[in-house]
């Protein structure tokens, strides 16, 4: 399973169809569709109920929305994380001084 496919399946429930999200996130809609009946098949769940009036996630499909939800909100953090973390120093600082300048 890769990010792309928690993408897919996260805008094909926000949008309420394929043709929608596909429009949305700049994918053919075959490929997208391709795609999540192969991460379905890589589950062993089906994750979408599929009608002429759009998708809606099965029960299964709706804890996978909140957990894929959950893992692309962590990471979107993670380049501020690894920014607000750049540059603070690290390690030891050792000074060397003579003696006499010492007693000064």
């Amino acid at each position: 399973m890769q990010l792309r496919h928690l993408r897919y399946f996260v805008s094909i429930v926000d949008a309420g169809s394929f043709c929608r999200a596909a429009a949305t996130i700049h994918v053919a809609q075959p490929a997208l569709s391709q795609q999540i009946a192969g991460l379905e098949t890589m589950l062993g769940a089906t994750l979408l109920h599929r009608s002429a009036r759009g998708v809606r996630p099965t029960q299964v499909g709706k804890a996978f929305y909140r957990e894929a939800v959950s893992i692309l909100q962590r990471v979107e953090r993670l380049p501020g994380i690894v920014r607000s973390t750049e540059g603070e120093p690290e390690g030891s600082v050792r000074l060397g001084m003579s003696s006499t300048l010492a007693v000064s």
